[in-house]
């Protein structure tokens, strides 16, 4: 239920309740886990599935299970209407990656025994993101106010800067309390952990680059072999944070290299290896960011832009230069 799929489900739901007119310019801004949720809504309506490697025509199947009751017919007609002609992506890597929840137990969770590994014996390049959720696991479900979730999650072995534990915080509301009851007023967080839990796991499994690449050959805008046809609408553009090192890691299945260049040939195989979850010596692409670029490389439809200043919070560490940024480059 709780998966990257399902979200990109709730926005085309949500723009279909608007009652938007046909001519609507949509445009689409993400960051981090948003990223993900905003290729696979322009996935949808592309009428394209990259895990199973086909481009889908006609009507487009309904993810299953769903729980959801949605009643949007998704016809080419909608399908056209509902996409994007921007869609910016904001630090989020389109790769799946590791975490450190694989001892989670959803059984337990519901019995309020949390069996997930300490994430600071096994660190990640999302260890701040896994640390994060590990500190919200050890919390009760209500507490007695916010000044007590901060300190928790500051303090060892959380050990959380004050910037993120006050941006958590700010989901904080007032416990519900029993009329007559003595007990004191307390407070606890408006998202059920759990949730919150399931969909990073399914964030770290969604792997995007598959469809990315294909969404940059001409074959695929060109309609052969069943593809959407015609030239794309929607222009993808990534911001890449330069001090978020997750960028220069090596992609699984990818060996590590120093070198720059890529050709068509090693973009090619690393897909085919990538895909297959296997090693290669060939030198191919090793990083995201090479990856990425080498996939831009490709197509006027794809295009990478750098805030080599900042970390993975690049709209709020320069909000200014952001903004300029996605303005400077936005038909």
């Amino acid at each position: 239920i709780h998966t990257v799929e399902n979200c990109a489900y709730d926005i085309i739901h949500l723009l279909s309740q608007l009652d938007i007119p046909t001519t609507t310019d949509i445009r689409l801004c993400a960051h981090s886990f948003g990223g993900k949720v905003a290729l696979r809504y322009l996935e949808i309506c592309q009428g394209y599935r990259s895990n199973s490697a086909t481009i889908m025509s006609g009507a487009l199947k309904q993810p299953s299970p769903v729980s959801m009751d949605y009643d949007v017919a998704l016809t080419p007609s909608i399908r056209t209407m509902l996409q994007p002609s921007h869609v910016w992506i904001v630090d989020s890597i389109p790769a799946p990656h590791s975490h450190n929840l694989h001892s989670y137990d959803k059984n337990n969770m519901d019995s309020g025994s949390n069996t997930t590994s300490n994430p600071t014996s096994n660190p990640s390049a999302y260890s701040t993101v896994d640390t994060v959720i590990h500190a919200l696991l050890s919390l009760p479900a209500v507490f007695p106010s916010k000044q007590y979730v901060l300190d928790e999650l500051t303090s060892p072995p959380h050990n959380i800067s004050m910037a993120i534990a006050q941006w958590i915080a700010t989901s904080i509301v007032d416990a519900e309390v029993e009329a007559g009851s003595s007990a004191k007023p307390s407070c606890r967080f408006m998202f059920d952990i759990r949730h919150i839990v399931e969909l990073y796991i399914d964030y770290c499994k969604t792997d995007m680059f598959p469809f990315l690449h294909d969404y940059s050959t001409d074959a695929y805008h060109n309609g052969i072999g069943g593809g959407v046809g015609g030239e794309a609408k929607t222009k993808i553009q990534f911001i890449c944070a330069g001090k978020n090192n997750a960028w220069t890691q090596s992609l699984p299945g990818s060996p590590d290299t120093d070198d720059d260049a890529v050709s068509d040939a090693d973009l090619e195989l690393l897909l085919d290896t990538y895909r297959a979850g296997s090693g290669t010596s060939s030198g191919a692409v090793a990083t995201p960011l090479q990856f990425l670029e080498a996939i831009e490389s490709q197509s006027p439809s794809i295009a990478v832009r750098h805030m080599s200043h900042v970390g993975h919070w690049v709209h709020s560490e320069d909000p200014k230069g952001f903004i300029s940024l996605v303005l400077e480059h936005s038909d």
